[in-house]
């Protein structure tokens, strides 16, 4: 892209000819296949990916784009806590077709799936869930059935904080906006 010659790969960047962009082959525990190196070069923005993973072990969403001195850099959504001003909710894309009970419009951000108006006011639009959830990834077309009908299908691999085990559970959403957690009934033991 600076100078139309070509990238080389070596074993672990990816290295323009003319030495302006060195980017890793491996991100954030995640291979960047070529493919999305292509779009990332063209667009300077790439994401959100939800299978990224820190050095603790932990799943993160995040979007890749290239900074002004091209390198790599993972862009996270602000908290809501934060003091700075509210995350602009214009420049992620929206979620065509599905909105939330309240019927605000679904945004997918970096690391959530939040109301439209989610940073205007928080007590009319209080939508937000979290692109994963217990180390478990959600994806976008559990977040649809969790507004359409308010309840995911039986997900697996949900990660408990307390014990460390896996788990299953479908995911509920009620009128204020709380995800909860339904478990499938246990099946009795014979003795």
């Amino acid at each position: 892209p600076s100078d139309d010659k070509h990238f080389y790969e070596t074993l672990r960047f990816y290295r323009s000819e003319d030495g302006v962009y060195n980017i890793g082959k491996i991100l954030g525990g995640r291979k960047l296949p070529e493919s999305e190196l292509e779009n990332l070069l063209k667009n300077r923005q790439i994401g959100p990916f939800d299978d990224f993973r820190s050095k603790a072990g932990k799943n993160f969403s995040a979007i890749l784009k290239l900074n002004d001195e091209n390198r790599v850099e993972f862009v996270f959504e602000k908290n809501s806590d934060d003091q700075d001003e509210a995350l602009d909710l214009s420049k992620f894309p929206k979620v065509e077709g599905f909105c939330w009970p309240d019927g605000s419009t679904i945004v997918e951000t970096p690391t959530a799936y939040v109301s439209e108006n989610y940073y205007l006011d928080t007590e009319k639009s209080p939508y937000r869930i979290g692109r994963s959830l217990l180390g478990r990834p959600l994806p976008i077309e559990q977040i649809k059935k969790l507004c359409k009908t308010g309840k995911t299908d039986l997900l697996d691999k949900f990660r408990s904080n307390k014990t460390k085990r896996l788990f299953s559970a479908f995911l509920t959403l009620d009128e204020k906006g709380k995800i909860g957690f339904e478990f499938a009934p246990r099946k009795t033991k014979n003795k």
